[in-house]
């Protein structure tokens, strides 16, 4: 640069923020629009969302719903329960159905029978015996439990010893029991049960779908009510993170850069961005912010049930995949740059050097 008053050459050396910081601003931004779209969404927008949508009516119409079906089961000795104040309690009665299912196996009472409930469903009420055998030769492929004959089904003698010992209460069972129990419930009975289920439902057996019918309607209207809150939180957060705030600020910062006092200049031009520039730079982070959208309900529901919301779990994955391929841009990239950076043609700097580069552009003047 020259002074055109002095004739005088003017020099001034601008360093990209390092690789490190850079990470840091990053992942700065993204820790804030995920803390404020949680705060927004568990606040503000669900509880919004839940009363304008008659959230209390709907629940207990599922609830209502959801007992007369699981009466169903119980009728017809399809489900246990123990005690009366845990009847509707599905989960737990699932595994106590499950004990009651393993008894029968292990010690061949035939005063425990109905507690073969699925030799109850397919056998006597589908009527359906090569049906039954067939699941369990299916299973037996895979886990070899089991002596199976055309009209029968038993536990082998080994596991049977191996198993009698989860009914004494004076013992416990060894490691090779737990691992086998585990599997029995899991690969077994749970799978089976599922089946079970379906078949009721593709078949509407005992009327089944009267009221399942309701609770899959309430269930996607949950769904919905989640998706749409999510989405809407998010928006909102980032639009104060990467929108309102930079265009507030005088030279475009985020809230992260403000407190590490970085600035974000022109590649080329070494200016600030303009205020068409900033809006457009805000889109793509708020893209590469999907990562986190769908652990937003995290507080609500479930773990598990957050990879079933809507295709939170691609969008999420997308993003998340290209924020990594980010960070090795940075790593390789020699002006510390991210992909964000590379395509909205700007880089980071210190405000220092900022400062020193604005005086300098004052003195050529």
């Amino acid at each position: 640069m020259e002074n055109i008053d002095t004739n005088e050459q003017l020099y001034l050396d601008i360093n990209p923020i390092s690789k490190g910081r850079r990470m840091l601003v990053f992942l700065g931004d993204f820790f804030i629009n995920f803390i404020l779209s949680m705060f927004i969404f568990n606040i503000i927008v669900l509880p919004i969302g839940q009363v304008s949508s008659q959230y209390e009516e709907k629940m207990e119409q599922i609830n209502i719903a959801q007992e007369k079906r699981d009466d169903i089961l119980y009728d017809n000795d399809l489900l246990f329960y123990e005690t009366e104040s845990e009847k509707y309690s599905f989960n737990l009665n699932l595994n106590y159905t499950f004990e009651l299912y393993l008894k029968y196996y292990v010690f061949e009472d035939e005063n425990l029978i109905k507690y073969e409930v699925f030799a109850t469903y397919f056998s006597e009420i589908c009527n359906n015996n090569e049906l039954y055998i067939n699941l369990y030769k299916d299973i037996n492929s895979n886990y070899n439990f089991f002596d199976i004959s055309d009209n029968s089904v038993k536990l082998k003698q080994q596991y049977k010893d191996q198993l009698a010992i989860y009914f004494d209460t004076k013992d416990e069972l060894d490691e090779a029991g737990k691992n086998n129990f585990q599997t029995l419930l899991d690969n077994v009975f749970l799978f089976l049960y599922s089946e079970m289920l379906l078949d009721m439902e593709n078949n509407n057996t005992l009327n089944y779908n009267a009221y399942q019918g309701i609770v899959d309607e309430v269930n996607q209207y949950y769904d919905i009510l989640l998706i749409v809150c999510c989405y809407v939180s998010f928006i909102i957060s980032s639009l104060i993170c990467f929108i309102v705030v930079p265009l507030i600020s005088k030279t475009g910062k985020t809230i992260t850069m403000m407190t590490m006092h970085i600035e974000r200049v022109g590649m080329n031009t070494l200016f600030i961005l303009k205020r068409g520039e900033r809006a457009l730079h805000s889109v793509y982070h708020i893209v590469f912010n999907l990562a986190f959208i769908m652990f937003l309900p995290c507080f609500v529901v479930s773990f598990n049930y957050l990879f079933s919301l809507g295709g939170f779990f691609i969008i999420s994955s997308i993003s998340m995949v290209l924020i990594l391929a980010s960070f090795v841009f940075i790593l390789v990239n020699s002006y510390n740059r991210s992909l964000i950076d590379f395509i909205s043609q700007s880089v980071l700097i210190s405000s220092d050097d900022f400062d020193n580069l604005a005086r300098m552009k004052g003195q050529l003047k």
